[in-house]
């Protein structure tokens, strides 16, 4: 890892909640809905709350058993899909039909603490 103070392992639990916020105020602005409407400050929560819970977890894991991280990972990849399908998807699915917006409502947000996971744990490894 490079000698950066800027971005160490730390920096996750400041650099995601600044990416993640900045994201949930243009997505509000891109399409000008309020925070509550499809659940969007509920996924953007949701999806913090598991990537730093996760993160957290793995930097555990690496400390006593390196070798199954990248199991662990792809654990709590599969419980926030878990979390999709029991908190979102009825609520998006309840006019029969999921929306672009409705979509996009959770998986900006997952895709955004999954970049932000994988770049941080990856520097984490090269230790």
């Amino acid at each position: 890892m490079t000698n950066n103070k800027f971005l160490n392992k730390n920096s996750f639990y400041w650099i995601l909640p600044a990416i993640l916020l900045a994201a949930f105020l243009t997505h509000t602005q891109v399409f000008s809905f309020s925070a509550t409407e499809n659940k969007l400050a509920s996924a953007y929560i949701v999806n913090a709350f598991l990537a730093f819970t996760i993160y957290v977890v793995i930097n555990i894991i690496i400390k006593n058993k390196p070798e199954i991280a990248g199991f662990v990972f792809m654990g709590g990849s599969g419980i926030k899909f878990i979390f999709f399908f029991l908190f979102f998807y009825p609520v998006y699915k309840e006019d029969g039909k999921i929306t672009k917006t409705e979509f996009l409502s959770f998986f900006i947000p997952y895709t955004i603490c999954l970049i932000t996971e994988v770049y941080f744990l990856v520097k984490r490894l090269k230790q």
